[in-house]
C-alpha cells in the first residue's frame, strides 16, 4: 500500500476542494444563466453576510437583510417604476390590481363635531354594509378607545386586522350610540363610478385601469347614455394607471379604426395595437392631473391627439415604459420596466416630459387634498366646473 507524505495530502485535498468549487460554479452558472461576473457579485454577497453574522453585535434575521438588499439593488437602477417586493407586499399588489383591499369597506373624514371619524361612504357587499353601517354615522370608538381627533390614516391603522378577524365599533347613528362588530375581509372597490350632471352631462370617474376598468367603464358609458347623457366628462385624475388590456379595451370602444397603442422594445422593434370600426360619438373632455399615471397618462394623450376630447388640469408627469412583473425563486417578486411605449403619432411622453391640457387649470393645495378622498364638492372643483363650461 502506497503511503503519501502529510505535505502530498494537503495539496491533493486543496486540489480536489478547488475542482469542487470549479465544477460547482459551472453548474451554477449553467443552472441560473449567470457568467463569471454575476457568479462573483453573489460571492461577494454572501462573504458580506458572512462578515455581518460574524462580527455585527446586534440583533438581525438574514432574511431582512437580505429582502432590504434586493430592494436596494433595484433602487439602484435609477428608475422609480421598478422595484422589488417581498412575499407580503406581492400578496398587496396582486389583490390590489384586482382592485381588492383587506378592511371593512368605508371612506371616512374627520367629523365636523370632532366626536370621531364621520363615515361618508359604504361600498356595497362590504363587511361594513353587512353590519349595518351607513353614510352619516360616526365612529366615536374603536375596541374602546376613542378616535376623535384620529386622521384617515391613524383610523385605518386602528382598525385594520387579518382577513376574517372582527373589530368593534362605537358607532353614532341617527343620534343613537352602539357598539357594532364587523369583520375584516377583502372588499371589492369599483375602478370606475358615474354620474349624470345637468345639461346632460355624463361623469365618469377612472380610478385606475387595473382589473375591471373596462367592464366598469363600459357599464358607465351606456348607463349614462341610458338615462339621456349627451356629452362626457372622464376624469383620471390622482389614476395611477393599470393594466394595458384594459386601457385598449376602452380606447377600442371609444375610438374608431386606428392605432391605440405603441411598444417599443429594448431592440426598438414596434407592436402595435388596434381598435376596430365601431365607436362612440359624443363631445368629451378629460380632466387630468400631475397624479394621472401611465395609462391615465397615455389614455388622455391618445384622446388628445385623434382631437376626440379636449383636456382639462394640469401637466402630467411623463410616464414612458411598461412593467411586468416576475416571480423569484424562493419568494417575492421584481416589478420591472420592460418596454417603452409612444403615442399613435409616436411621441414619447417620457422625453415629451408629460403631457400638457388644453385648459391649465390648477387647484389650491386644500382641493387637491379634498379631491384625494373624493371629498371634493362639484361646485369647488374649478377643473370640473371648467369642462362643464366647455360641453355647454
Amino acid at each position: 500500500m502506497r503511503k503519501y507524505s502529510l505535505k502530498t495530502v494537503i495539496v491533493l485535498v486543496l486540489l480536489a476542494s478547488a475542482l469542487i468549487c470549479i465544477i460547482t460554479g459551472l453548474i451554477f452558472n449553467r443552472l441560473t444563466g449567470f457568467g463569471t461576473s454575476d457568479f462573483h457579485q453573489v460571492q461577494r454577497y454572501a462573504e458580506l453576510l458572512r462578515k455581518i453574522d460574524r462580527y455585527y453585535i446586534g440583533d438581525y434575521t438574514a432574511e431582512d437583510v437580505t429582502d432590504m438588499a434586493l430592494s436596494a439593488a433595484v433602487y439602484a437602477l435609477g428608475d422609480r417604476w421598478s422595484y422589488y417586493m417581498t412575499d407580503d407586499e406581492y400578496v398587496q399588489y396582486i389583490n390590489s390590481s384586482n382592485n381588492q383591499f383587506v378592511g371593512i369597506g368605508i371612506i371616512t373624514s374627520q367629523d365636523e363635531q370632532e366626536r370621531g371619524a364621520a363615515v361618508l361612504r359604504v361600498y356595497e357587499g362590504s363587511p361594513a354594509e353587512e353590519a349595518g353601517l351607513k353614510a352619516g354615522d360616526v365612529i366615536v370608538a374603536v375596541d374602546g378607545e376613542s378616535v376623535a381627533g384620529f386622521t384617515t390614516e391613524q383610523l385605518r391603522e386602528v382598525i385594520l386586522r387579518e382577513p376574517r378577524q372582527s373589530v368593534l365599533l362605537t358607532v353614532l347613528s341617527d343620534g343613537m350610540e352602539s357598539d357594532v362588530t364587523v369583520i375584516c375581509d377583502y372588499v371589492y372597490v369599483p375602478p370606475v363610478s358615474c354620474e349624470l350632471l345637468d345639461d346632460g352631462i355624463g361623469l365618469i370617474d377612472i380610478d385606475n385601469f387595473d382589473t375591471g376598468a373596462y367592464d366598469g367603464f363600459k357599464s358607465a358609458y351606456e348607463e349614462l347614455l341610458g338615462e339621456g347623457a349627451s356629452s362626457f366628462i372622464i376624469d383620471v385624475r390622482n389614476n395611477p394607471g393599470g393594466y394595458v388590456n384594459e386601457l385598449q379595451k376602452i380606447l377600442d370602444y371609444m375610438l374608431g379604426e386606428c392605432e391605440t397603442f405603441v411598444y417599443v422594445s429594448r431592440t426598438g422593434k414596434e407592436t402595435v395595437l388596434t381598435s376596430d370600426i365601431d365607436m362612440q360619438d359624443h363631445p368629451t373632455v378629460v380632466l387630468f392631473n400631475k397624479d394621472s399615471y401611465s395609462a391615465a397618462e397615455y389614455f388622455a394623450a391618445v384622446l388628445s391627439e385623434y382631437e376626440y376630447a379636449e383636456t382639462v388640469g394640469t401637466h402630467t408627469t411623463g410616464k414612458g415604459r411598461t412593467q411586468i412583473t416576475v416571480d423569484l425563486m424562493d419568494e417575492g417578486a421584481l416589478h420591472i420596466s420592460s418596454n417603452e411605449y409612444v403615442t399613435p403619432k409616436r411621441v414619447s411622453l417620457y422625453d415629451a416630459g408629460g403631457i400638457a391640457p388644453d385648459y391649465e387649470v390648477e387647484l389650491d393645495e386644500p382641493s387637491e387634498e379634498l379631491l384625494v378622498y373624493d371629498m371634493l364638492p362639484r361646485d369647488s372643483d374649478t377643473q370640473l366646473q371648467k369642462a362643464i363650461e366647455i360641453l355647454k
